[in-house]
């Protein structure tokens, strides 16, 4: 196992609740070493972790800029909250085959969910929720949304934003 791939199941595992209440299910994690949801010092291109704060967070989330500065923090309110984030593929992902990496590794997901027992699972980017929705759903877990919920990059923030609040809203 390379240093990169343990720094991130380490951090992943650092910020695991005990009780998982929604684990999100994203694609893979970003090619640059450096960089990592669970990574806390990540100064630029964290894109999905500043999204998914902001979403779960509205009113306590501010500037971006000095958030950052408090990302641990906001890790661990993450994980007192009973959040979760994995990566259906472990490894930065290949762009050109997606769908064909993340379902060489559904049974392996599958698994982990099943070890994680989350009360409600969220998928993030199309072809997560194309490959994966549907194995989901059969295993029994609970899957709010209706559809994908897009990545938060290239100008897909505020999809990401409306899609996010309204899976989460059917949640309640």
């Amino acid at each position: 196992m390379t240093n990169i791939v343990a720094a991130r199941l380490e951090a992943i595992q650092r910020f695991r609740p005990d009780r998982v209440e929604i684990l999100f299910l994203a694609e893979s994690p970003p090619s640059a070493p450096d960089r990592h949801f669970y990574f806390e010092h990540v100064t630029r291109a964290d894109t999905l972790w500043v999204e998914l704060t902001r979403s779960l967070y509205p009113t306590d989330f501010g500037e971006t800029k000095v958030e950052r500065g408090r990302k641990a923090e906001w890790l661990r309110r993450f994980q007192a909250d009973g959040y979760w984030l994995l990566e259906a593929v472990p490894d930065p992902i290949d762009k050109r085959k997606k769908e064909a990496q993340i379902r060489d590794r559904a049974d392996r997901v599958l698994e982990e969910l099943h070890a994680a027992r989350p009360r409600h699972v969220v998928l993030i980017a199309a072809p997560v929720w194309k490959v994966l929705g549907d194995p989901i759903r059969a295993a029994g877990f609970s899957l709010p949304q209706a559809q994908a919920i897009p990545f938060p990059g290239r100008g897909q923030q505020g999809r990401f934003r409306i899609a996010l609040q309204a899976a989460l809203a059917a949640l309640e």
